[in-house]
């Protein structure tokens, strides 16, 4: 609701222009979807942080997202979960996808991981709200039912 109410008051006039289903394919529905897969991404690192506190989860020292730049071969960009150990690193990427996602996304993801060097990696997990077409080792894999289960 308060994303309609953001959109409606910063667009008012375009409202009364285009009428409401024009207005909402326009301007809401492309940010709807980026508004949706970061809120995941929160409940997906609130996940991890209710396993910490619950003691289901051993060694955490912070919980945060993990950005990275790399001006040299030009790249940056962002892991969705990162657990922060004394010896490294648990990178999760969440997607809040309508489908499972697929090993070549998975693959995509791996790569990018692999390609920080001095990030210290001990594990690379996925976190997709849909479940995933196949699963391949050695990779930690959790869905919407993980997320969600009422514990």
């Amino acid at each position: 609701m308060a994303v309609l109410l953001y959109f409606y008051l910063q667009e008012c006039q375009c409202l009364a222009g285009l009428g409401a289903e024009s207005f909402y394919d326009e301007y809401i529905a492309p940010a709807l979807t980026d508004f949706i897969s970061r809120r995941f991404e929160g409940i997906c690192r609130d996940y991890f942080s209710h396993q910490v506190r619950s003691g289901k989860m051993k060694g955490v020292r912070n919980i945060g997202s993990y950005y990275y730049d790399d001006p040299a071969h030009r790249k940056n960009g962002e892991f969705d979960v990162a657990l922060e150990f004394a010896d490294g690193y648990e990178i999760y990427e969440a997607k809040y996808y309508a489908q499972p996602m697929t090993l070549d996304e998975i693959h995509r993801e791996v790569q990018q991981v692999e390609a920080i060097k001095e990030l210290t990696v001990k594990q690379i997990g996925f976190i997709a709200i849909n479940g995933f077409a196949e699963r391949e080792e050695p990779y930690l894999y959790l869905d919407g039912n993980d997320i969600f289960a009422n514990e």
